[in-house]
């Protein structure tokens, strides 16, 4: 596995509980990478995790992007008091979450929690492309709090006629709540994705969250081939 050097520059929360880190390439050298992939990110102690990038690729720029969900897990926990991140590794990037290159069929984008990252990434990259594509993007979380990048999703969704930003709430109902509350089910997606049936789909967060909405696309007919999924795991 092929690694490189960076640097922690910036941490800060985008969410309860959420950190957005900000590393840099100590080589200056750009970090090249397809919206929707991940990478190990390693710790001077060894410890490794996977995360998906959290920003668009940028030409011209050595800095790269990850988001994850504080929990009391070694690794994240030296992430967040500055032990171990004097030198960083990342590895390659994999992985295959990308958009089909026939920007006439149109996506549908199930999130759960940090399973934001990848879609975050994907979502960047179309608008700066100019992109023509249809895009729904349904983003689950407990609370408001717990949502990462609300305002900037929200303002893309203005922005852009072929963006639809659909967030859910699944443990309170604020009273000036305009979107979503309760479970993505299958009846929420058949009333913000008209084209259901012809989307291609991709899953990306827990395992909970990614089982379930499995099961909700099984009750929508959607065949497994229309299906791409990540599995965060736990973390």
């Amino acid at each position: 596995m092929t690694c490189r050097p960076f640097t922690l520059t910036h941490k800060q929360l985008v969410a309860h509980k959420t950190w957005e880190l900000t590393l840099q390439s100590k080589d200056d050298k750009p970090y090249v990478f397809t919206p929707g992939q991940h990478a190990d990110l390693i710790l001077s102690n060894g410890q490794s995790r996977t995360f998906s990038f959290a920003r668009a690729p940028q030409p011209t720029s050595n800095s790269v992007s990850f988001i994850f969900r504080e929990s009391a897990s070694p690794f994240k926990q030296a992430i967040i008091t500055d032990s171990s991140t004097a030198s960083l590794l990342i590895s390659s990037p994999i992985g295959y979450f990308r958009f089909p290159t026939n920007q006439d069929i149109p996506v549908v984008l199930l999130a759960g929690g940090v399973g934001i990252a990848p879609f975050r990434s994907m979502i960047e990259a179309e608008q700066e492309n100019n992109a023509n594509r249809a895009v729904t993007l349904f983003y689950s979380n407990p609370t408001r709090s717990d949502i990462a990048y609300f305002e900037e999703l929200e303002q893309r969704h203005h922005a852009s006629p072929q963006f639809t930003f659909v967030p859910t709430l699944t443990q309170e109902t604020p009273s000036s709540w305009p979107y979503v509350t309760g479970r993505i089910t299958s009846e929420v997606i058949r009333q913000y994705a008209p084209n259901f049936t012809t989307s291609i789909y991709y899953i990306a967060g827990p395992s909970d969250f990614v089982h379930a909405m499995l099961k909700t696309l099984h009750t929508l007919s959607v065949d497994d081939l229309q299906v791409k999924v990540e599995d965060f795991g736990d973390y």
